[in-house]
């Protein structure tokens, strides 16, 4: 999802679908990716 936001140049949903996976799966192995991704999308 956040990858897709991200994709759509939509960076507050990106931020906010980040921070949904954050809470609920803080084990992610593709939290560091996808935190670079929103970052750099601003």
């Amino acid at each position: 999802m956040t990858q897709a936001y991200v994709k759509m140049n939509l960076p507050q949903l990106a931020a906010d679908s980040l921070r949904v996976l954050e809470r609920n799966y803080p084990q992610s192995p593709d939290l560091p990716k996808l935190n670079a991704m929103v970052k750099a999308a601003g």
